[in-house]
């Protein structure tokens, strides 16, 4: 444990920056001030807002707390230091639907809203517990092409039968015949 010589909190060495010149081989500031110097240096001579809002988690903050990137009219990043690196929720599940299946998430909502906002086969509405919040894409293995939108029980059983038909009609018959 080691107490930081700027925000005076006391800290585990982890938490500290590696340093050969110092005591225990780690600096006097925790990683965070250590951080908010090296932008206190880079900024000498900008000049820089008192706060900002951060695009990511809605708070003002001290512009200390935000990274420079020369492109934007304030020098400032658009996310805070806390929340820079870290994608959204919403973030993830574009980046997910446009890597697997090639569509935006406007186009997942007019093919939820075209099926009626349920599952294209048994007609349930996406689940409201746990920690899966939407209906799954359906997509052709061979091509890639989107089927539609299904609960997590039809998409899953459709991918155990191997989108076979003939499986899925005989499983049908099956039950039919079997009670």
């Amino acid at each position: 444990m080691r107490t930081c010589t700027i925000c005076t909190t006391t800290k585990p060495l982890e938490e500290f920056v590696p340093d050969r010149r110092y005591t225990a081989d780690r600096r006097p500031e925790c990683k965070p001030c250590f951080s908010r110097i090296g932008l206190r240096n880079r900024r000498r001579g900008l000049v820089l807002p008192e706060s900002k809002t951060c695009g990511a988690c809605g708070l003002a903050k001290p512009s200390l707390d935000f990274g420079l990137d020369k492109r934007n009219a304030d020098q400032l990043r658009n996310n805070c230091l806390a929340c820079a690196g870290k994608p959204t929720t919403d973030q993830l599940r574009a980046r997910s639907l446009r890597f697997h299946y090639g569509m935006t998430v406007e186009e997942y909502d007019a093919l939820l809203t075209a099926q009626g906002g349920v599952c294209a086969v048994c007609k349930a509405g996406p689940p409201t517990e746990g920690r899966q919040k939407y209906l799954a894409v359906d997509h052709c293995h061979q091509d890639g092409h989107v089927r539609g939108l299904l609960c997590n029980s039809c998409n899953t059983a459709l991918g155990l039968l191997g989108d076979d038909v003939d499986r899925i009609n005989a499983l049908a018959e099956y039950l039919k015949t079997q009670g």
